[in-house]
């Protein structure tokens, strides 16, 4: 499946391509051909392989899964016009190879949380600087309240029965260029390893995010069926846990290990707290880290317990903490 600048799938023109380093898709940047103002993101499977079968399903229960959460914090799918008259929400590009399946969701701009933490200022992560330094959209509270957001998003899908499973700063796009006066809009995309909370039927890990026992399972080779402790509700914590670390230090809590491959020294950042690098951290912040990055899955937090945390026992914040007023009023 190969798509180039201009080729048309339906109602829509591609643009360029977003990302090819999905197993089961690539995505896509495309436009309205009646109005080229508007663009979307296409989601697109991957043909030509042997598992083109189990990628077309994946895709589909995907874009249900979408479907069926709705939330400005989860990225919204887009209806499709096919033939000029039949709204869909998911086609077949039947004039290419492999007549690959694909849906449409909203553009979101591409400012990732992973762009907002790589510039965190870099003398703004040693605790030997002044400690009252103005951070901005780096300062404990809005860095917090962005945090809150998140996890209100994640709370919405475990309430409704659905975990993410795949959790980081890649996946998590944020609607407004980071501003001190607007509230941040945190959304969650890529959804191809989200899961019933309790029907997981394939285990990945994504490394530096995966709790423990996702990393023991996943370096042994046990399917879901063997692995121990795996709770979908409780992935998610963990890799929450993590975003918090890098959006309090501007620093990874595990980095890469050489070659991308996996290794028990990956969960010992458990130990890490976030006033060893910044001194105007109050131990409540060390405190529900570590509740988070418990080991145990069993023993870690509820994402509503995390909420009520935030709205209760973090000093450092008082809500409501971010609204479209200058901050001095």
């Amino acid at each position: 499946m190969t798509f180039e600048t201009g080729d048309k799938l339906e109602a829509y023109t591609i643009e360029k391509c977003l990302s090819d380093t999905g197993g089961m898709s690539k995505i896509f940047l495309a436009y309205e051909e009646e109005r080229p103002t508007r663009r979307v993101v296409l989601k697109v499977q991957r043909t030509g392989e042997k598992e083109s079968r189990m990628f077309q399903d994946l895709l589909r229960q995907e874009l249900a899964m979408l479907r069926s959460l709705r939330h400005p914090g989860i990225v919204r799918t887009i209806p499709m016009r096919i033939d000029n008259k039949e709204v869909v929400h998911e086609a077949r590009a039947a004039d290419f190879e492999g007549t690959p399946w694909y849906f449409a969701m909203e553009y979101l701009g591409g400012y990732s949380l992973t762009k907002h933490i790589s510039q965190f200022p870099e003398d703004s992560r040693l605790s030997t600087r002044n400690p009252h330094q103005d951070l901005g959209i780096y300062g404990i509270d809005w860095s917090l309240e962005l945090f809150h957001q998140i996890v209100q998003v994640v709370n919405y899908m475990h309430e409704k029965g659905v975990a993410h499973t795949d959790l980081k700063p890649d996946n998590i796009i944020l609607r407004h260029v980071p501003s001190m006066h607007l509230v941040p809009q945190p959304v969650l995309i890529d959804f191809g390893s989200a899961c019933q909370l309790d029907n997981m039927s394939d285990l990945t890990a994504s490394v530096g995010y995966s709790p423990p026992e996702v990393i023991k399972a996943v370096k042994h080779k046990k399917g879901i069926q063997e692995a121990e402790n795996i709770f979908p509700d409780k992935i998610d914590v963990w890799m929450l846990g993590v975003i918090l670390f890098e959006l309090l230090t501007g620093r990874r809590m595990s980095p890469f290990p050489k070659g991308g491959v996996l290794d028990t020294s990956l969960i010992s950042i458990r130990s890490k707290k976030i006033s060893r690098f910044r001194v105007d951290a109050h131990n409540s912040i060390d405190k529900l880290i570590t509740a988070i990055l418990n080991n145990d899955p069993q023993k870690r937090p509820s994402t509503r317990q995390i909420l009520k945390a935030l709205d209760e026992k973090i000093y450092s914040i008082r809500p409501p903490r971010i609204d479209n007023r200058p901050l001095d009023q």
